[in-house]
């Protein structure tokens, strides 16, 4: 006889379907992701805005977001201590793209995704879902993480690029 559980009041009996899918599921071989915490989980936002919020002014409410947004945004790929995934996901930690003079490039990423390198997944863009400061204090948060020693993003360089790229768009 299939389990059956209690939900709000209501008794659920799943079909040997469901049953047959979640054993499957269960037998699939998972890559171990270590170091991620429980904060990449998106409906946790409101949770990463009051830690944030409590940080200190000297710099670190700023560190703070940016290492909160990172979890909540990029770390389910690149992993919350920047393990990265061999053979799916990379390490930022040292990259050229993100220890670059110049953040462009690690920007236009960030905004309009990636998928240039076969021996990486796709890497989906952000420009819809987060704002000029968020992807400021991300891309801050990878340039002085890990070992990296780049130069803060700013707000407005974001701002700029993200309208060059939709200009770029609608021509």
């Amino acid at each position: 006889m299939p389990a059956e559980f209690k939900k709000n009041g209501v008794k659920i009996v799943p079909k040997q379907e469901a049953l047959d899918l979640v054993a499957y599921l269960q037998s699939l071989k998972q890559a171990s992701l270590t170091g991620q915490k429980p904060e990449f989980i998106p409906s946790t936002q409101k949770k990463l805005e009051e830690t944030s919020a409590s940080a200190d002014n000297s710099g670190q409410e700023e560190l703070a977001k940016g290492e909160n947004l990172y979890i909540s945004t990029c770390s389910a790929c690149h992993q919350a201590d920047d393990t990265g995934l061999p053979g799916a996901f990379p390490s930022l930690a040292g990259s050229s793209v993100v220890n670059d003079e110049d953040p462009e490039l690690l920007i236009r990423i960030i905004l309009q995704g990636y998928d240039a390198r076969p021996e990486f997944a796709q890497m989906p863009g952000f420009a819809g879902q987060l704002s000029d400061e968020e992807i400021a204090a991300i891309a801050s948060h990878e340039r002085r993480s890990w070992g990296n020693d780049a130069s803060k993003v700013t707000e407005e360089e974001v701002k700029k690029i993200r309208e060059f790229v939709m200009n770029q768009q609608t021509q």
